[in-house]
Parts: structure tokens; sequence; C-alpha cells
């Protein structure tokens, strides 16, 4: 088991302050996007959507969430730096070869003694477009 040391101002790092306002129209309209045209020259060509729209407010959720579930006293916690799972799939094994994930997705864990975050815990999260905007 991997794990990754929290930082001591508190139980998750700050990539920025902004609250979670839920999920940008055009973050949402690349993940629709990204599900027609899923290759690298697509993606390398819209690179700034994912990282401008649904980076943050994925970051935002994570922190959100860690908070309301510090306040009722559960012991599952985010961070912004190792909770996020990688947008690229794992094709090795897999006869589905589309290279990017067509959701973005962060996963919780409970605080070890030492006060680091397994990297190894089940998700707890997965936002893709059809569950936010209804469709």
């Amino acid at each position: 088991m991997s794990a990754c040391a929290l930082p001591s101002t508190g139980h998750h790092d700050r990539m920025t302050d902004a609250p979670f306002t839920g999920f940008t129209p055009q973050g949402l309209q690349f993940l629709r996007d990204l599900a027609r045209h899923n290759d690298r020259d697509w993606f390398t060509a819209n690179r700034a959507v994912f990282d401008d729209e649904l980076k943050p407010q994925l970051a935002a959720l994570i922190r959100a969430t860690s908070d309301e579930l510090a306040r009722t006293g559960s012991a599952l916690r985010g961070a912004e730096k190792i909770s996020p799972f990688r947008i690229h799939r794992d094709t090795r094994f897999s006869k589905d070869k589309r290279p990017y994930k067509t959701h973005v997705s962060a996963t919780l864990t409970r605080p070890g003694a030492d006060g680091t975050l397994a990297a190894d815990a089940r998700p707890l999260l997965e936002s893709g477009w059809r569950a936010m905007d209804g469709a």
C-alpha cells in the first residue's frame, strides 16, 4: 500500500480555495465531446478545457466533500493531489482501446495513524456528464 503524507495545514492540500459550484457547461461539453472524439490528437488539442474547467472543479468537490464529512464526524478524507483518478484508461488488458475515460472521478480514504491517506482505496466519487446534467 502506498501512502501520501497530508500537509500540516489541514486534511487536504489547497490547489485553489474556490468553492464547488458544480461542473461548468464547458467542462461537461468537453466530456460529451471526448466520448465522440476519444483519441490523443483531439484530447491534446482540447486539453486546456480539461485542465481549466474540470480539474479545478473536481478539486473543489473533493475539498467540499472532505470538509462536510469532517463536519459530520466521518473519517473519510480526500486530498486534491492524490484523490483524483487519471483521465487516461488502462487499456493493457482491455478489448476497448479508447485512451480516455469520459468522466472524472476521485477517491476518499480513511487517514492512517500517521496522518497519511492510503492511495489504494476504492473510488467513492464519480462524476460523469450524464449524472451531472440529468441526461
